[in-house]
């Protein structure tokens, strides 16, 4: 019962969904490529890489529409004052998306030909363009952790990902092991700040 009233005390921070809009068109995206994928027949050829670029093209889209509000009102912070939304943070928001977009065209050949064609890699470089929006637009060192960690872990993943090549394997466990001494370091380090 203590609990409970306890629970009901808390207030968690004002979320502005419509500004968080890119990151939540990238997971969705990214979920929705997964789940689909994953309950129907292979899809044909090109399609996984024509919706990943889709979904970078509407988190494009949705960064021109809040930089023109950040122009009308101003910069502002988001999720209890976690993540800054200025221009940098749009600029960034913007070259991940495109760089996302152009990633998916120019890759899809090679995953064919690799026999990676899947939604894997796809929803991977969604996940990793989340994980780099979330650091442009961190506002403290706890958020640009997060976002080091979400764009690492699918960096990982997809170092990792191509199975018939032990190389591959190899060095997915190389970036693994430099990543973790690297995140254990800025954690040493925001520690000493904080």
């Amino acid at each position: 019962m203590a609990v409970i009233l306890a629970a009901e005390g808390l207030q968690g921070p004002s979320v502005d969904w419509f500004s968080l809009s890119p990151i939540l068109t990238l997971l969705g995206g990214a979920m929705v490529l997964l789940v689909v994928a994953a309950l129907t027949p292979t899809w044909p050829r090109h399609l996984y890489a024509l919706f990943t670029a889709a979904v970078a093209a509407a988190c494009g889209v949705l960064t021109i529409v809040l930089w023109h509000q950040v122009d009308r009102e101003g910069t502002t912070t988001l999720v209890g004052d976690a993540m800054h939304l200025d221009k940098m943070a749009l600029w960034v928001t913007f070259t991940i998306a495109v760089a996302t977009l152009l990633a998916s065209l120019i890759t899809d050949d090679y995953l064919r030909r690799e026999g990676l064609e899947g939604p894997e890699p796809y929803a991977l470089y969604m996940l990793a363009a989340i994980g780099g929006i979330v650091m442009g637009s961190a506002n403290d060192l706890i958020v640009l952790f997060l976002g080091l960690e979400i764009l690492s872990i699918a960096l990982y993943v997809m170092a990792a990902s191509h199975r018939k090549r032990i190389k591959s394997q190899e060095a997915g466990l190389k970036y693994f092991v430099l990543g973790s001494f690297s995140s254990a370091f800025f954690l040493y380090g925001a520690a000493l700040i904080y």
